[in-house]
């Protein structure tokens, strides 16, 4: 169909009957449906939308392979039937060796055995690409807890039967003197009165804490109102990265990679129940 009018946001598209006229078609209907017909096309608005004043009448339209495009139109015309991996993922727009594999059978191709070879294009796009700038302080701070880094992260044990109890481990790192403390919870919001407390506890001792560099998650931002409540009134200044860029809360995402790369040693001595 030609000449129907997109309003951005809303559920329809509108189509005028009266144009529909203008072009030959007939219409007939009633209460039920409106039905506009030309030869061997026949568009039924058949949906019935209730108003203040009335009621819509709409019609449920599907394209076919051959106005979407695509794969679809692409098995249409030349079908395939068996190929390899590796001319899959180019037709398939470079995409990962799992992807390409999983999009094929979604298709009904048949990947023949084969390992994935390194792809040239994939290979230039990469070089392409722009360095990603690690955000970091400006200034380092040159005292004890003048800033921290946090982060959470979940623990999964390698047998699938014997998983922790306390699977949320949320570590902090000093900038200064790069100590971790690491505290384990059942959820991930369940670090926030702990790290209340530990923060209360540094201040106890002429250690306060001045800044908090962390994502903006849901419980980060939890921890923060809990600072800053009348239970607490620690007022940190907080420093909230951007999302998915490990890069910019680099300390505490170092921290967690060198303790994974221990495995299950990790968890025997960190003292985590493993049921």
């Amino acid at each position: 169909m030609n000449d129907v009018h997109l309003i951005p946001g809303a559920a329809f598209n509108l189509v005028s009957g009266t144009k529909l006229l203008t072009l030959g078609y007939k219409s007939q209907g009633d209460k039920e449906k409106l039905v506009y017909s030309k030869g061997n096309t026949e568009l039924v608005f058949d949906i019935k939308t209730r108003s203040s004043q009335g009621m819509l009448l709409a019609a449920r339209l599907n394209r076919t392979a051959t106005e979407v495009g695509g794969a679809a139109e692409m098995t249409r015309v030349q079908p395939i039937k068996t190929l390899s991996i590796n001319k899959a993922h180019q037709l398939l727009g470079h995409l990962s060796e799992e992807a390409t594999h999983l999009t094929a059978k979604a298709l009904g191709w048949h990947i023949t055995k084969g390992k994935m070879m390194v792809c040239e294009c994939c290979a230039i796009g990469k070089a392409k690409q722009k360095r990603v700038k690690i955000d970091k302080p400006k200034e380092k701070s040159n005292e004890v807890n003048g800033r921290i880094y946090l982060d959470l992260s979940r623990i999964v044990s390698p047998m699938s039967e014997n998983q922790p109890r306390r699977s949320n481990w949320c570590l902090i790192m000093d900038e200064k003197t790069g100590y971790k403390t690491s505290t384990f919870h059942e959820t991930k919001g369940g670090m926030v009165e702990s790290v209340c407390e530990l923060i209360q506890k540094w201040k106890n001792v002429d250690k306060e804490m001045k800044i908090i560099r962390m994502d903006g998650s849901g419980e980060n931002r939890k921890l923060v109102k809990r600072l800053n409540c009348n239970d607490w009134k620690l007022y940190p200044k907080i420093e909230y990265t951007a999302r998915d860029t490990p890069q910019h809360n680099h300390l505490v995402e170092v921290g967690f990679t060198t303790v994974y790369g221990r495995g299950r040693a990790m968890m025997i001595e960190a003292n985590i129940p493993e049921t």
